[in-house]
């Protein structure tokens, strides 16, 4: 089974899917906190945290229309534009696992689109 999963946002104007689901993983595209309309990050994110917060709960929206959550998720790549967002980022990010569940992860500083500062993917095992 492979079954493209959206929510309608703006990823729907690019030539990707938002996440897949298998039989056995969602796979979750990049998530940003970007703005179309206007081509820049969104202005209600404007902390490095909120920021990761919004990209965490987009793909747990996400992974929800597959039946699953963060608590399957077994792998993220956190994308920084800037390595001294990595304290800030890693705050936020540290608030959706309990101590002792955390995904794997790889951090990359990286340039991303527009003015963008995080963006993260997510691979999660099905139940």
């Amino acid at each position: 089974m492979r079954k493209v999963l959206t929510t309608g946002g703006a990823l729907e104007n690019y030539p990707l899917s938002p996440a897949i689901e298998t039989d056995q993983h969602v796979i979750v595209s990049g998530t940003v906190a970007f703005d179309e309309q206007t081509g820049h990050r969104l202005a209600a994110v404007d902390t490095i945290q909120a920021e990761t917060k919004w990209c965490l709960e987009m793909i747990e929206k996400l992974l929800g229309l597959a039946g699953c959550s963060l608590r399957d998720v077994v792998r993220t790549t956190v994308y920084l534009s800037d390595r001294d967002y990595y304290a800030a980022m890693n705050e936020a990010y540290s608030e959706y696992w309990d101590p002792g569940e955390f995904p794997t992860r790889a951090t990359l500083v990286v340039g991303l689109v527009s003015d963008c500062r995080v963006e993260i993917d997510a691979i999660a095992a099905k139940p």
